[in-house]
């Protein structure tokens, strides 16, 4: 792995993928999950939904 990032991102549920290297319960339903994207075709619509879902509910508090 030469040039990658890891995407971190939180939600209120657990994601089960395989893209996920890992999700931790930081406190009771808040889940802080992370992935690598080692390429800009990794971003794609599955990884956007669940940024949109992150970015929702960090805005509903």
């Amino acid at each position: 792995m030469n040039n990658a990032v890891v995407l971190t991102f939180g939600l209120d549920h657990q994601i089960i993928s395989p893209r996920i290297i890992e999700a931790v319960e930081t406190y009771p339903n808040r889940w802080t999950h992370h992935l690598i994207i080692e390429k800009t075709s990794d971003i794609d619509e599955e990884v956007m939904c669940w940024l949109q879902q992150a970015y929702m509910l960090a805005q509903s508090h």
